[in-house]
């Protein structure tokens, strides 16, 4: 499921739906937690890294999003 999250976030043609794809991997760190703790670290943060587009503020903003869930959620 991951992956496919990842894929979707960086195909080219979906670029409309960056941000739909990170809520879902929010819930997905809110739901999982702990046990999403390594696959985090090891494919979702370098992947979301990877999609940062500094002119798309709504794109920005919601990576800040995810970042901060999963600090919150993950760190405990």
């Amino acid at each position: 499921m991951i992956k496919k999250l990842l894929h979707y976030l960086t195909l080219d043609s979906l670029k409309g739906a960056r941000c739909a794809v990170l809520d879902l991997m929010i819930a997905l760190i809110k739901d999982l937690r702990e046990d999403i703790y390594k696959p985090f670290m090891n494919q979702i943060l370098p992947g979301v890294v990877a999609a940062i587009d500094i002119e798309n503020l709504d794109l920005l903003d919601k990576i800040f999003s995810l970042l901060s869930f999963a600090m919150k959620y993950l760190l405990k």
